[in-house]
C-alpha cells in the first residue's frame, strides 16, 4: 500500500512521525513537496506565485503514482491551500482515499469533515490512528471502531473519541527526515527535532488551549517530554548520517524545566555540541538558563513577548508574565552571546497607540536582536474567540468562516476592525532593529506629541528588505532557510526537473 503525504513551504515533523511509523509496519510513504515560492508572509507576489508553481507537477505526480491514500496535515493557515489540491485530486482520482490531520482539524473536525473529497479525518496525535487506518484499508477490515478517526457512513459524519494522550514519546521511532530532506536537499545542513509535546503555558490564541481541552482527559500528562537518552540518541544517530552544522529544537518552551536543561546541557556539550535555535517564555528565563543554553552553543531564541499591557496579557491572552519578566529576560541575553527574537501581536482588542509607543520605547531601550511583528489570528476553538465575539471584534458569521477554514481579513488582523493607525507603529518595531536608537527615541518622541503622523505600513517587500539584510549575518537561519528554499526551487523550475521528489 503507498500513502503520499502533500505539504508545503518547510519540514514538517509531524508527518515525519507519521511516515516513520507507516515505514516500521512495512508500508511505503513518500511526499509530494509544494514549495509556494512568492506565496508567503515575506514575499506575496501572485503573478511570480502562479510563473513558479508546482501545483501541476504534483497533481500529475498523482495521476502517474496512483498512491491508495493521499494525506494532508493542515494548519488554519493552509487549509485553504490543501482542500485546493485535495478537491482537484478527489475529481481525478475517486478511488483515492484522502486523509486530512493537524491542529485544523482537531479544532475544527466536523467543519472539516463536511467536505466532499475528503474521506478521512485523524483528530490528535495521529501516529497510531493513521496506522491503523492504512493497516484496516488495506487489510480490507473494519474501520469504524478506531478512536481518533472521523468517517462518513450513509451521509453521515462519525467522529470517535480520541485516545489517551501518549505518554511515553520514547516508544516512538525517530521521525523519518529522509521524506522532507530528499525533497529539500538545500535543508541537509540543519536538523530538526522536538524534546516535549503540549505546552507548559495556556494562551488563549494558540491551538495547545484547544489540543488542551479536546485531547487531555486528564489521566495522564498534557505536556509530556523524551528522556535524553532518546533525544541524545537520535541526534548522534542523524549527525553521523546528515553531518548537519546547525539544530533547530521546536518545543513549545523549551526551558520550562530547568533539572531536565542542566542535566541535557552536559551531555550536549559533550556529544552533539552543534549550534541551535529554539523558543524560549520570559516566564521561563533565568542567568541561569540562559549560562545553560549558552554553554550548550545556542546562538538565537525566539520570545513572544505580544504586549506589555498587563491586563490584556492576564485577562485576553492568559500569558502571566509582567512587564518585569520580559525585560529581565532581554537583559540576560544581551549580556550572553545569544541573539534574541521577540515576537509582538497587533490587533489585540483593548490596546491603544500609548500600548504599541511603550512597545517601541521598551525594545529601543533595550535592543533585542530582531523584533517579528503578525497580527492577531483567530484559530478555531481557541479561547480568544469568545472574547473577540463579547468586544465586537468577531460576528458570528466571521466565527463560522474560522471554523470552516475560510481566509478572512477579519480571522487575519485581529477582527472586523482593522486598526489601520496601528500599523505605522508595526512599521517602527519592524526596522527598529536596523535604525539607531537615536532616531527611533525620535520617532517616539514625534508620536507621543502628535498620533497622527504618518508612516508607510510595512508591506511584504519590507518583510522581504529586514530578510534579505539579516542574511549578512550568517548566523540568520531564517533567512538563510528562506534563501535556500527559493534559490533551489526556482532554479529547479526554470530548467524544469520538475517535482519527482520521492524518497
Amino acid at each position: 500500500m503507498k500513502i503520499a503525504f502533500v505539504y508545503p513551504a518547510f519540514e514538517n515533523l509531524g508527518i515525519e512521525y507519521l511516515s516513520a511509523v507507516l515505514k516500521e509496519k512495512g508500508y511505503d510513504t513518500y511526499l509530494l513537496f509544494d514549495p509556494q515560492l512568492f506565496e508567503d508572509l515575506f514575499l506575496n507576489v501572485k503573478f511570480l506565485g502562479k510563473i513558479f508553481s508546482y501545483r501541476k507537477e504534483i497533481i500529475n505526480r498523482i495521476k502517474e503514482d496512483k498512491p491508495d491514500v493521499v494525506a494532508f496535515s493542515v494548519v488554519s493557515d493552509n487549509f485553504g491551500w490543501a482542500c485546493s489540491y485535495a478537491d482537484e485530486i478527489k475529481r481525478q482520482n475517486p478511488n483515492i482515499s484522502i486523509v486530512f490531520g493537524g491542529p485544523h482539524v482537531t479544532a475544527a473536525a466536523r467543519n472539516v469533515l463536511s467536505n466532499w473529497f475528503i474521506d478521512f479525518i485523524v483528530v490528535g496525535e495521529g501516529e497510531f490512528p493513521m496506522l491503523e487506518l492504512v493497516q484496516a484499508l488495506d487489510k480490507g477490515e473494519c474501520y469504524e471502531s478506531i478512536a481518533n478517526l472521523g468517517y462518513k457512513k450513509n451521509g453521515e459524519l462519525i467522529i470517535n473519541d480520541p485516545r489517551p494522550l501518549m505518554q511515553d514519546l520514547d516508544k516512538l521511532p525517530f521521525p523519518d527526515t529522509d521524506l522532507f530532506l530528499n525533497a529539500n536537499p538545500y535543508a541537509r545542513k540543519e536538523y530538526n527535532i522536538i524534546t516535549s509535546r503540549g505546552c507548559v503555558n495556556k494562551c488563549s490564541y494558540c491551538h495547545n488551549s484547544t489540543e488542551r481541552r479536546i485531547l487531555w482527559n486528564k489521566c495522564g500528562r498534557f505536556l509530556r517530554r523524551r528522556s535524553i537518552e532518546s533525544v541524545i540518541a537520535e541526534l548522534k544517530e542523524r549527525k553521523q548520517k546528515y553531518s548537519f552544522n546547525t539544530l533547530c529544537i521546536w518545543d513549545e518552551v523549551f526551558t520550562y524545566d530547568e533539572k531536565w536543561l542542566e542535566e541535557f546541557c552536559e551531555i550536549y556539550k559533550r556529544e552533539i555540541n552543534v549550534p541551535f535555535w529554539t523558543f524560549v517564555h520570559p516566564k521561563h528565563i533565568t542567568e541561569k538558563t540562559v549560562k545553560l543554553l549558552e554553554k550548550m552553543g545556542c546562538w538565537e531564541v525566539e520570545m513572544g513577548v505580544q504586549t506589555l499591557n498587563q491586563d490584556v496579557k492576564d485577562n485576553i491572552l492568559h500569558r502571566y508574565e509582567t512587564k518585569e519578566d520580559v525585560i529581565s529576560a532581554i537583559k540576560l541575553f544581551k549580556n550572553s552571546k545569544i541573539r534574541l527574537v521577540v515576537d509582538v501581536i497587533f490587533g489585540l482588542p483593548q490596546l491603544k497607540a500609548d500600548d504599541y509607543i511603550e512597545l517601541i520605547e521598551t525594545f529601543n531601550h533595550y535592543r533585542p536582536t530582531k523584533v517579528q511583528t503578525f497580527w492577531l489570528r483567530f484559530y478555531p476553538g481557541t479561547d480568544i474567540i469568545p472574547i473577540a465575539k463579547e468586544k465586537e471584534l468577531l460576528t458570528d458569521n466571521e466565527i463560522k468562516e474560522i471554523n470552516e477554514g475560510i481566509p478572512s481579513r477579519a480571522a487575519a488582523s485581529g477582527g472586523s476592525k482593522v486598526y489601520k493607525e496601528f500599523q505605522k507603529y508595526q512599521t517602527i518595531l519592524t526596522l527598529l532593529p536596523y535604525m539607531s536608537q537615536k532616531r527611533i527615541s525620535r520617532f517616539v518622541m514625534n508620536f507621543r506629541a502628535n498620533k497622527n503622523i504618518k508612516v508607510p505600513a510595512i508591506s511584504s517587500w519590507g518583510h522581504l528588505f529586514t530578510r534579505l539584510f539579516d542574511l549578512k549575518n550568517r548566523n540568520d537561519l531564517g533567512g538563510r532557510r528562506y534563501k535556500g528554499r527559493m534559490i533551489y526551487f526556482i532554479i529547479r523550475k526554470i530548467f524544469h526537473r520538475g517535482s519527482k521528489n520521492e524518497n
